[in-house]
């Protein structure tokens, strides 16, 4: 069985696919909304769109908030993600003692979508400086019985 990624005492508990940590090639970050998959770009008439640039500066910013605590430069060179999508569990009844039981979200948004939109907000804000630069990438989907909807992910230095 896998260990999910939870804030124990200001410390995450990486899931097992998760590279060894070293000291200062490790950054963690938690954007605290709910997930939201990357949407494709709108056309309107001949001007092309992007109909999410709103969600991703807010997101944007707090990630560079997070990011500048750490004192980096945007990351280069080979890099490892480690991510974790938390989602809500559903209110009705029957289907929460069902889910609570299977640990993994398996309806919509799709992985690669989720996957997609933290690469770009993390391009976006200067984390890293391109998102070709990922090398290896660990991510998984799952309810939150604590209720608290969040996206959480580590960044390692290959």
């Amino acid at each position: 069985m896998r260990v999910i990624s939870v804030p124990k005492n200001g410390m995450f508990i990486p899931s097992p696919c998760f590279l060894k940590q070293k000291a200062g090639n490790s950054f963690n970050y938690v954007i605290s909304q709910p997930p939201i998959p990357l949407k494709r770009p709108r056309v309107s008439g001949s001007r092309v769109y992007d109909s999410q640039k709103s969600q991703k500066l807010i997101m944007g910013i707090s990630l560079r908030n997070q990011h500048d605590m750490y004192q980096q430069d945007p990351l280069t060179g080979l890099l490892h993600f480690d991510i974790n999508f938390f989602f809500m569990l559903p209110i009705n009844k029957s289907k929460k003692t069902l889910l609570t039981k299977q640990m993994y979200h398996n309806y919509k948004p799709d992985l690669s979508n989720l996957i997609k939109m933290v690469e770009d907000v993390c391009v976006d804000s200067g984390i890293i400086q391109d998102d070709c630069l990922i090398s290896s990438l660990c991510s998984q989907k799952i309810y939150c019985v604590e209720g608290n909807p969040r996206t959480e992910f580590i960044i390692t230095k290959i």
